[in-house]
């Protein structure tokens, strides 16, 4: 790698006299001389002046070279994660490449100084240093044909010899003179690019990050290795957890994902026709069926060319695999991804403006635009069809290569699984394609031709890289100007749900509320009705008159996308990342935080530190007094109650009034348990919107009425009794009652529950107040 560094510097120099890097220079000159070569470029002197002058020699650029070859380098994008950014080291006002490192000297040998120097007028020159750049080419690749090495090492001693004409002896340093001895390296010690230091310079670059204290770096490296190995040893003991600080790659081989959030787009069924055949016809479980009709067609049109066959194969064969496999589903099983990509995609393909597949990362022609970054260029090699003329009855296939740009990046939903494929614009392949003399492939992407078929598989494509190319003036384009067309003025169409199938990409679910009677209400309804609609629209025609009508297999394909749609969010769900607020753990989170509210005054700090439960019948002063919660409970405020006795908080304990005895009619009301105690609880009924006030209970009528003890719900009954009195005044417990009611358990259900409000030390639970009076 430094002898390839050197090299570039001393090419580099010397082409653009860089003061200071050139191989060219007096000096240089004056050995001419000595060695009696090349005296037409010895140095000359002007009479009655002590300026020297140097004539131009071969390998010296003029001006508008020198521009030429660090515009190219300066305009130059190279693909994601290929190098760094070559315009940074460009310097247009000087004309030079200034801060070159090691694996940008290695770019440019491998790839761009030949493009670069493609405009230079001396045509053996750039053809010397070109092969040069080839032969580093080839001795880096990663896997070397042990054959090959005898040509390659015959190739540079002829380049050699080719420099040795043109450069002045000074250009031929000892780094020049190691390139002879690489191929032996080779066969002896294998690739290259095993032997690189690359790797070792930029581990160095982790190790100098561990140091924090400059002062200590030995010790800094050893503690952040030892706690990085100790943090990769314990992941691979604990599954799906990724470990920190460690960087992960982000284009991995095995991923295909869209990058960014995409963008459900209505597209014509024509595009979608085209883009749909394409995922057909490289399905390999769709290839028998491909075969049969194609020996279908030629059995029933037995004189037509293959053309023909070939052109009605593409009309006809998605109608025709559809109605097969609904045939098939009916006496036999059929693969799901048959079943399904027969049906076809929607019609809202998912748009990508960036996409990883096979480890790479692709990106549309628009988006390349405002990158300084290259994605976009894209090859294929398909095998094709090749006719001398519409008349020639003997069709030949093979394989022939396609360049292009990527103008859309699809991602077609088939319900169960999707499908990446590329839209691009297509260089034809007569007007549009060359390859010089030097193995340059040129494509002029203003000639675009294949317009019929513009979709490929994301998993087929091959990233190219395309540069412009500086030397050559703009091709322009033959076609006639057309005055430029107002856009037409966008009209409301179908609804398309782009909500639900975006949030469908990312596995996300559209939460939905329901009534008792199993239909959905709330914001989201409408966007449930819609998507019903579309779905619809979309996947059942329109010549059935109503549903009875449509077939089972139709609708099952309904049920299916609806089911689809809820998978992945089964699988969240299964996890218990989150808590759902349609499941039994919601109902009990919500009960823990009731509870936590009650019991909240009776285990607080002081209560902690004391070791001792609050004594009942007492208020701390927090700034404020207790306030009632309650719109139903009517605060104390009579000539015979004990104004003394502090105000009262409620309780959400609940006597709900219940037996076979008593009349429907009869109201229900609410009363404090324990008053007069300092509670921060109170009783409400379980259906209170009847009572105004104590006015409204009648003495007589609720003597001995059976009533039922809840606790926190209505639904959680603790204790059953009767209701013995509604005095305005009473004493219970050598306590005061004010407008209470005064209860007497019969009958414990659940002994253990605690008391809101504790009668004394030794009552604290509801299976200790039998026999006894609540109030």
């Amino acid at each position: 790698m430094h002898i390839e560094k050197n090299v570039c510097e001393s090419i580099i120099g010397t082409l653009l006299n860089i003061p200071g890097k050139t191989k060219d220079g007096f000096a240089a000159r004056q050995d001419l001389l000595e060695m009696g070569i090349r005296t037409d470029l010895a140095p000359r002197v002007k009479v009655g002046e002590r300026r020297k002058l140097l004539p131009a020699a071969c390998f010296n650029l003029t001006k508008d070279e020198k521009h030429q070859v660090c515009a190219t380098l300066a305009n130059v994008k190279v693909p994601y994660s290929y190098s760094s950014n070559i315009r940074n080291l460009v310097s247009m006002k000087d004309l030079k490449l200034i801060g070159l490192k090691s694996h940008d000297c290695h770019a440019l040998m491998q790839q761009l100084l030949p493009i670069a120097i493609r405009g230079i007028s001396q045509t053996h020159v750039k053809a010397a240093i070109t092969r040069l750049c080839f032969f580093f080419n080839a001795i880096c690749a990663k896997t070397i044909d042990v054959s090959s090495l005898k040509p390659l090492q015959t190739e540079i001693e002829f380049t050699l010899y080719l420099l040795e004409q043109f450069f002045p002896p000074s250009f031929f340093d000892i780094m020049l003179h190691l390139i002879v001895h690489l191929v032996r390296e080779v066969e002896l010690g294998g690739p290259m690019y095993m032997r690189w230091m690359y790797g070792f310079e930029r581990y160095m670059k982790i190790l100098k990050g561990y140091v924090r204290n400059r002062s200590r770096p030995e010790g800094c490296i050893v503690e952040c290795y030892i706690a990085e190995e100790a943090v990769e040893f314990c992941s691979e003991y604990v599954s799906n957890v990724d470990a920190i600080g460690i960087p992960k790659p982000i284009s991995d081989e095995n991923t295909s994902r869209g990058v960014g959030a995409g963008t459900p787009t209505f597209t014509n069924d024509e595009e979608i026709y085209l883009a749909h055949i394409n995922v057909l016809e490289n399905t390999s479980v769709v290839q028998p069926y491909i075969d049969e009709h194609l020996e279908h067609l030629r059995s029933v049109n037995t004189t037509r060319r293959d053309k023909w066959i070939q052109d009605e194969h593409h009309k006809t064969f998605d109608l025709w695999l559809k109605q097969k496999i609904e045939n098939e589903l009916r006496t036999k099983t059929v693969p799901e991804e048959l079943k399904w990509i027969a049906k076809g995609p929607r019609n809202m393909p998912i748009k990508y403006e960036s996409y990883l597949v096979n480890g790479r990362r692709f990106n549309t022609k628009s988006r390349d635009d405002i990158r300084v970054n290259q994605n976009s260029g894209v090859s294929i090699v398909a095998q094709t069809m090749m006719v001398s003329s519409s008349k020639d009855k003997r069709a030949v296939y093979g394989d022939m290569s396609y360049y292009g740009t990527i103008q859309e990046i699809w991602e077609l939903d088939y319900i169960k699984f999707r499908v990446a494929v590329f839209k691009c614009d297509w260089v034809d392949s007569n007007n549009g394609f060359k390859e010089d003399r030097m193995g340059f492939k040129l494509v002029n992407l203003s000639k675009i031709g294949h317009k019929e078929d513009h979709f490929i598989l994301a998993s087929q494509a091959k990233q190219r890289y395309m540069a412009n190319d500086e030397s050559d003036t703009p091709v322009e384009d033959s076609a006639p100007n057309e005055d430029k067309q107002p856009e037409p003025k966008k009209l409301r169409g179908p609804s398309v749900c782009k909500e639900v199938l975006k949030w469908r990409s990312q596995g996300l679910k559209v939460p939905l509320k329901w009534n008792e009677h199993g239909q959905p209400i709330g914001d989201h309804c409408r966007i449930l009705q819609t998507y019903l609609g579309h779905l619809a629209r979309t996947m059942v025609p329109i010549n059935f008159i109503d549903w009875p009508s449509v077939s089972d297999t139709r609708l099952s394909n309904l049920w299916d996308d609806i089911e689809a749609m809820r998978k992945a969010q089964q699988e969240r769900r299964s996890k218990q990342e989150y808590v759902h607020r349609s499941a039994r753990t919601m109902n009990y989170f919500r009960k823990k935080q009731v509870v936590n509210l009650l019991w909240l005054a009776q285990n607080d700090v002081l209560a902690q530190a004391l070791d001792k439960p609050e004594h009942p019948g007492r208020v701390r002063d927090d700034t404020q007094s207790p306030q009632p919660q309650s719109k139903n409970v009517v605060d104390p405020q009579s000539e015979n109650a004990d104004h003394t006795q502090p105000p009262q908080p409620q309780s959400k304990n609940v006597v709900d009034p219940q037996s076979e005895n008593v009349d429907d009619n009869q109201p229900q009301y609410a009363n404090d348990v324990q008053p007069g105690h300092g509670n921060k609880h109170q009783l409400d009924l379980v259906d209170d919107d009847h009572i105004h006030s104590f006015d409204d209970i009648h003495t007589p009528d609720s003597q001995g009425q059976p009533c039922r003890l809840t606790i926190e719900s209505s639904h959680k009954v603790v204790a059953k009794g009767y209701i013995i009195s509604t005095e305005s005044v009473d004493t219970i417990h050598c306590q005061k009652v004010v407008k209470s009611l005064r209860v007497r358990i019969s009958e414990v259900i659940d002994a253990d529950a605690k008391l809101p409000n504790p009668i004394s030390d030794e009552i604290i639970k509801v299976g200790d107040t039998f026999g006894t009076f609540l109030s």
